[in-house]
Protein backbone atom coordinates (compact mmCIF):
# COMPACT_ATOMS: atom_id res chain seq x y z
CA UNK A 1 0.00 0.00 0.00
CA UNK A 2 3.00 2.26 -0.59
CA UNK A 3 1.03 4.65 -2.78
CA UNK A 4 -1.44 5.21 0.08
CA UNK A 5 1.11 5.23 2.89
CA UNK A 6 2.02 8.67 4.20
CA UNK A 7 5.00 7.30 6.14
CA UNK A 8 8.51 7.56 4.78
CA UNK A 9 9.79 4.84 7.12
CA UNK A 10 8.84 2.74 10.14
CA UNK A 11 10.38 1.01 13.15
CA UNK A 12 9.35 -2.22 14.83
CA UNK A 13 10.70 -3.12 18.28
CA UNK A 14 10.13 -6.58 19.76
CA UNK A 15 7.44 -7.49 17.24
CA UNK A 16 5.85 -10.87 17.98
CA UNK A 17 5.46 -11.30 14.15
CA UNK A 18 3.56 -14.59 14.53
CA UNK A 19 0.87 -14.55 17.22
CA UNK A 20 0.37 -18.32 17.09
CA UNK A 21 4.01 -18.90 18.04
CA UNK A 22 3.98 -16.00 20.52
CA UNK A 23 0.90 -17.41 22.25
CA UNK A 24 2.47 -20.86 22.59
CA UNK A 25 5.70 -19.33 23.88
CA UNK A 26 3.93 -17.12 26.42
CA UNK A 27 2.49 -20.19 28.13
CA UNK A 28 5.84 -22.01 28.52
CA UNK A 29 7.80 -22.19 31.76
CA UNK A 30 8.86 -18.88 33.29
CA UNK A 31 7.14 -16.93 30.50
CA UNK A 32 3.79 -17.48 32.19
CA UNK A 33 4.80 -14.66 34.56
CA UNK A 34 4.58 -12.30 31.57
CA UNK A 35 1.29 -13.87 30.56
CA UNK A 36 -0.05 -13.18 34.06
CA UNK A 37 1.17 -9.56 34.01
CA UNK A 38 -0.29 -8.85 30.57
CA UNK A 39 -3.54 -10.58 31.49
CA UNK A 40 -3.79 -8.44 34.64
CA UNK A 41 -3.36 -5.24 32.67
CA UNK A 42 -5.97 -6.27 30.13
CA UNK A 43 -8.55 -7.20 32.75
CA UNK A 44 -7.97 -4.01 34.80
CA UNK A 45 -8.49 -1.91 31.67
CA UNK A 46 -11.51 -3.95 30.62
CA UNK A 47 -13.04 -3.61 34.09
CA UNK A 48 -13.46 0.14 33.50
CA UNK A 49 -15.53 -0.50 30.37
CA UNK A 50 -17.18 -3.89 31.00
CA UNK A 51 -20.68 -2.42 31.37
CA UNK A 52 -20.54 -1.23 27.75
CA UNK A 53 -19.89 -4.79 26.60
CA UNK A 54 -22.72 -6.19 28.73
CA UNK A 55 -25.13 -3.83 26.98
CA UNK A 56 -24.10 -5.10 23.54
CA UNK A 57 -25.57 -8.59 24.06
CA UNK A 58 -23.09 -9.97 21.57
CA UNK A 59 -20.81 -13.00 21.84
CA UNK A 60 -18.73 -11.22 24.46
CA UNK A 61 -17.96 -13.28 27.55
CA UNK A 62 -17.73 -10.38 29.99
CA UNK A 63 -16.97 -12.58 33.03
CA UNK A 64 -14.03 -14.22 31.25
CA UNK A 65 -12.85 -10.75 30.18
CA UNK A 66 -12.92 -9.56 33.78
CA UNK A 67 -11.20 -12.64 35.21
CA UNK A 68 -9.11 -14.28 32.47
CA UNK A 69 -6.53 -16.88 33.48
CA UNK A 70 -4.39 -16.10 30.42
CA UNK A 71 -4.05 -13.52 27.65
CA UNK A 72 -5.39 -16.17 25.30
CA UNK A 73 -8.54 -16.52 27.41
CA UNK A 74 -9.04 -12.74 27.35
CA UNK A 75 -8.54 -12.68 23.59
CA UNK A 76 -11.10 -15.48 23.19
CA UNK A 77 -13.65 -13.67 25.38
CA UNK A 78 -13.20 -10.10 24.14
CA UNK A 79 -10.61 -9.33 21.45
CA UNK A 80 -11.59 -11.86 18.78
CA UNK A 81 -15.28 -10.91 19.17
CA UNK A 82 -14.47 -7.19 18.82
CA UNK A 83 -12.54 -7.90 15.63
CA UNK A 84 -15.11 -10.28 14.15
CA UNK A 85 -13.22 -13.58 14.38
CA UNK A 86 -14.92 -16.91 15.08
CA UNK A 87 -12.15 -18.11 17.38
CA UNK A 88 -8.99 -16.92 19.06
CA UNK A 89 -7.02 -19.27 16.79
CA UNK A 90 -8.47 -17.59 13.69
CA UNK A 91 -7.67 -14.17 15.19
CA UNK A 92 -4.07 -15.12 15.97
CA UNK A 93 -3.52 -16.76 12.57
CA UNK A 94 -4.91 -13.83 10.60
CA UNK A 95 -3.27 -11.09 12.66
CA UNK A 96 0.35 -12.10 12.17
CA UNK A 97 2.54 -9.34 10.77
CA UNK A 98 4.90 -12.03 9.43
CA UNK A 99 2.43 -12.44 6.54
CA UNK A 100 2.91 -8.87 5.31
CA UNK A 101 6.65 -8.27 5.74
CA UNK A 102 7.29 -9.28 2.13
CA UNK A 103 4.89 -6.52 1.01
CA UNK A 104 6.51 -3.65 2.93
CA UNK A 105 7.37 -0.86 0.48
CA UNK A 106 8.90 1.73 2.81
CA UNK A 107 12.11 1.40 4.85
CA UNK A 108 11.39 -0.71 7.94
CA UNK A 109 13.86 -1.21 10.78
CA UNK A 110 13.12 -4.24 12.97
CA UNK A 111 14.97 -4.77 16.25
CA UNK A 112 14.46 -8.06 18.10
CA UNK A 113 16.04 -9.70 21.15
CA UNK A 114 16.82 -13.42 20.92
CA UNK A 115 15.68 -13.92 24.51
CA UNK A 116 12.36 -12.04 24.27
CA UNK A 117 9.65 -14.00 26.15
CA UNK A 118 6.79 -12.11 24.47
CA UNK A 119 8.12 -11.85 20.91
CA UNK A 120 9.95 -15.16 20.44
CA UNK A 121 12.82 -15.06 17.99
CA UNK A 122 11.59 -18.20 16.21
CA UNK A 123 8.56 -16.17 15.05
CA UNK A 124 10.81 -13.74 13.14
CA UNK A 125 10.34 -14.10 9.36
CA UNK A 126 14.06 -14.03 8.57
CA UNK A 127 13.84 -14.93 4.88
CA UNK A 128 11.03 -12.46 4.10
CA UNK A 129 12.97 -9.69 5.82
CA UNK A 130 16.19 -10.68 4.05
CA UNK A 131 14.47 -10.86 0.65
CA UNK A 132 12.82 -7.45 1.04
CA UNK A 133 15.26 -4.62 0.26
CA UNK A 134 13.10 -2.25 2.33
CA UNK A 135 13.53 -4.24 5.54
CA UNK A 136 16.44 -4.26 7.97
CA UNK A 137 16.77 -6.55 10.97
CA UNK A 138 18.91 -6.25 14.09
CA UNK A 139 18.86 -9.22 16.48
CA UNK A 140 20.56 -8.92 19.85
CA UNK A 141 21.38 -11.97 21.99
CA UNK A 142 19.95 -10.26 25.10
CA UNK A 143 17.38 -7.58 25.80
CA UNK A 144 14.24 -9.43 26.77
CA UNK A 145 11.10 -7.56 25.82
CA UNK A 146 12.12 -3.93 25.28
CA UNK A 147 14.87 -4.21 27.89
CA UNK A 148 17.90 -3.01 25.98
CA UNK A 149 19.94 -1.13 28.56
CA UNK A 150 23.48 0.09 28.09
CA UNK A 151 25.94 2.70 29.17
CA UNK A 152 26.90 4.26 32.47
CA UNK A 153 23.27 4.82 33.51
CA UNK A 154 22.18 1.21 32.96
CA UNK A 155 19.74 -0.09 33.96
CA UNK A 156 18.11 3.31 34.56
CA UNK A 157 19.12 5.27 31.49
CA UNK A 158 17.57 5.27 28.06
CA UNK A 159 17.99 2.04 26.10
CA UNK A 160 20.57 2.10 23.32
CA UNK A 161 17.76 1.44 20.85
CA UNK A 162 16.43 4.97 21.44
CA UNK A 163 19.45 6.49 19.69
CA UNK A 164 19.31 3.98 16.83
CA UNK A 165 15.60 4.60 16.28
CA UNK A 166 15.98 8.39 16.42
CA UNK A 167 18.88 8.29 13.96
CA UNK A 168 16.90 6.05 11.58
CA UNK A 169 13.78 8.23 11.74
CA UNK A 170 15.75 11.45 11.33
CA UNK A 171 17.38 9.94 8.25
CA UNK A 172 13.94 8.99 6.90
CA UNK A 173 12.60 12.48 7.55
CA UNK A 174 15.61 14.15 5.95
CA UNK A 175 15.42 11.95 2.86
CA UNK A 176 11.64 11.79 2.53
CA UNK A 177 10.33 12.55 -0.91
CA UNK A 178 8.98 16.03 -1.08
CA UNK A 179 5.45 16.30 -2.53
CA UNK A 180 5.39 17.17 -6.19
CA UNK A 181 4.26 20.72 -6.88
CA UNK A 182 1.30 21.09 -9.22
Amino acid sequence: EHHRCSLSGAVSLCNPFNLVIADENLRKGFNNIYDRALRGGLSRTFDKHASLFEEMHDEYNVQAGLNPRTVREYDEAITRVSLGYKSVDEYYSNSCSCHVVKHVRIPLLCIQAANDPIAPIEATPYSDIKDNPNCMLIVTPQGGHLGWVAGDDAPFGAPWTDNVVIEFLEHMQKNASKPESS
